[in-house]
């Protein structure tokens, strides 16, 4: 996300969007900043390829029959036409910030329009909670560069899959008055 839980994050091809409550995508400029992120990139990614996938259960089914390792987080990239995704983002927070909780209450929800386009994201297992979202984040960007969020449900008609296991990880903390006395 970026400062003030403004939207969602997405970064593809090393470019960096952002996803407000609209559901269009706005490229970020350097001057932009985020309170948390979770960025990797492919080394050596187990391609397939998938058709008529309906429905966010059926693709996380589809990508754990690949996950060898399960206690290992795994990252993936998904290029394919999309015959429906919906999607949110949260919409600008001022302080005193909300919980997680009560912001998810007045999330955007919408539908993308059919489209060729891109899921990124990652799986984390149950005991990495602490440092994400257990299980499949993802988010979704049209072709164009004009749509996307958080995925919450897709119907696939055909895409590439690219998956890889997560390694190793770093973890950068702020170093600043907020956050020691967060």
């Amino acid at each position: 996300t970026f400062h003030a839980l403004d939207g969602e994050m997405m970064m593809i091809d090393g470019i960096v969007y952002q996803m407000r409550t609209d559901g269009l995508a706005h490229r970020v400029d350097c001057e932009s900043t985020s309170p948390f992120a979770v960025i990797g990139s492919f080394e050596t990614p187990e391609t397939f390829e998938i058709t008529g996938c309906d429905g966010f259960e059926a693709l996380e089914a589809t990508l754990e029959a690949k996950i060898v390792d399960p206690n290992r987080p795994w990252m993936m990239r998904i290029d394919g036409r999309f015959t429906r995704a919906k999607a949110r983002s949260m919409p600008v927070q001022v302080k005193p910030y909300p919980s997680l909780g009560e912001v998810a209450e007045h999330q955007a929800v919408y539908d993308l329009p059919p489209c060729d386009g891109t899921l990124v994201g990652f799986r984390f297992p149950k005991y990495l909670q602490a440092n994400d979202v257990a299980g499949y984040h993802l988010h979704v960007i049209d072709d164009e560069r004009r749509h996307g969020g958080h995925l919450l449900d897709v119907a696939i008609e055909r895409a590439t899959v690219r998956i890889e296991s997560v390694r190793r990880f770093d973890v950068t903390l702020p170093d600043d008055h907020a956050f020691r006395e967060a």
